[in-house]
């Protein structure tokens, strides 16, 4: 009798741990179910406005891009509208490509007022991108991308690089590769101590070989490889320009490692 009471003690034991368990998963099923329809479909969650809050010209057109593009969206088994589920990486791309004014865009939900809050970095300016033959330049960022049409009078105020190609620069794309044009901005900032440099000119094979042309306000030019160190480069120029009886110059060539040319 003893043993048949232990046996039955076991096995209901066995089936309340079995019960047990069976309510847990049960039970985190239908929690996980439920709290992903809140998440889904919430109406808290749902974006009701979009507010700009970059600049008073630009708010408008901002706005109405990015409830453009959650709009045109189209996610499986997720509304349109729902804040959590926003691919914020793609919308920042899709803004910048239409306000290329601005470096990056950043978004916050406000859940009681489900509102999308749209606000963003702008580009700083850096040098000037001019194209021969132009009446207009463009500003451009560190990254070498032109983001704003201004007039050529701007180019008092910062480097003037002057594109002998005669092609207007895309809006939002790099107009020169980043090594390059980190060069030159060493080469225009190494070569202050000069205060003869008035700006840079790239000519249609400057990229591939690798070289720089600087106009000068005596109305000469230096040019200068990018792979050479503007130090070593301009301490052979200031040895060509200390030289006594110095003729009238067209140009000074110090594109070489261990020679430098002047005519």
């Amino acid at each position: 009798m003893a043993d048949s009471s232990s046996r039955d003690d076991i096995l209901r034991r066995r089936k309340f741990r079995r019960r047990i368990r069976y309510f847990i998963v049960a039970g985190s099923v239908f929690f996980t179910f439920f709290g992903a329809y809140i998440l889904l479909y919430s109406t808290r969650f749902r974006i009701q406005t979009v507010e700009a809050q970059v600049r008073d010209d630009l708010n408008k057109s901002i706005a109405q891009a990015a409830w453009k593009y959650i709009n045109a969206s189209s996610p499986i088994f997720v509304p349109k509208t729902n804040a959590l589920f926003l691919d914020k990486k793609s919308l920042d791309i899709t803004l910048i490509n239409s306000f290329p004014e601005m470096r990056n865009f950043q978004f916050v939900y406000n859940v009681p007022a489900r509102t999308l809050i749209v606000r963003a970095t702008p580009r700083d300016t850096v040098a000037l991108w001019c194209v021969s033959g132009r009446t207009t330049c463009y500003a451009i960022d560190e990254g070498s991308i032109p983001f704003r049409e201004v007039t050529a009078t701007s180019a008092n105020k910062y480097l003037r690089i002057t594109d002998e190609s005669g092609a207007a620069p895309v809006l939002g794309t790099a107009t020169l590769p980043l090594p390059f044009f980190e060069s030159l901005i060493r080469y225009w900032n190494a070569g202050q101590n000069l205060r003869i440099l008035t700006e840079a000119v790239i000519e249609k094979e400057s990229v591939g070989a690798g070289y720089i042309r600087f106009e000068t306000s005596q109305r000469w030019y230096i040019l200068v490889r990018t792979s050479i160190s503007p130090e070593e480069t301009y301490a052979k120029i200031q040895t060509v320009l200390k030289m006594p009886n110095l003729p009238q110059l067209r140009y000074i060539d110090a594109r070489y490692p261990d020679k430098i040319y002047y005519k």
